[in-house]
C-alpha cells in the first residue's frame, strides 16, 4: 500500500517525532496528540484527540479529560471495546485516564 506506515516504521518514526514538548501545562485546551511527543506534561480538563496513535506521552499526566478517537483510532478501540462507535467524534469514557 502506497504510503502506508508498515510495523518496522512505526518505530523509527515514534523515535524521531519532530514536534517535543515538555514540561508544560495544559488547563482546557484542545489538544491533538498525532505528531508530537509530551513529555513531563499535565493535562486537566482538556479535549485529547487521538486520529491515528502516532505520539508519544512520557512522564505524562491527564485529569478530567475528554478523549476522541477519529479515524484509525476509533477502528482500534472499536476493536478492543468489542462496541460499536459511530465513525464520528467519540468518546468513550471507559478509556479516560482516572
Amino acid at each position: 500500500m502506497v504510503g502506508a506506515i508498515v510495523p518496522t516504521e512505526v518505530g523509527d518514526f515514534l523515535r524521531s517525532i519532530p514536534y517535543e514538548i515538555s514540561g508544560q501545562w495544559f488547563h482546557g485546551k484542545n489538544i491533538k496528540l498525532d505528531g508530537y511527543s509530551f513529555s513531563y506534561c499535565r493535562f486537566d480538563a482538556c479535549n485529547i484527540y487521538v486520529s491515528r496513535g502516532l505520539f508519544r506521552l512520557d512522564h505524562c499526566f491527564m485529569a478530567s479529560c475528554n478523549i476522541y478517537y477519529l479515524n484509525e483510532a476509533n477502528a482500534v478501540v472499536r476493536l478492543f471495546t468489542g462496541c460499536h462507535i459511530p465513525s464520528t467524534v467519540q468518546v468513550n469514557p471507559y478509556l479516560r485516564p482516572r
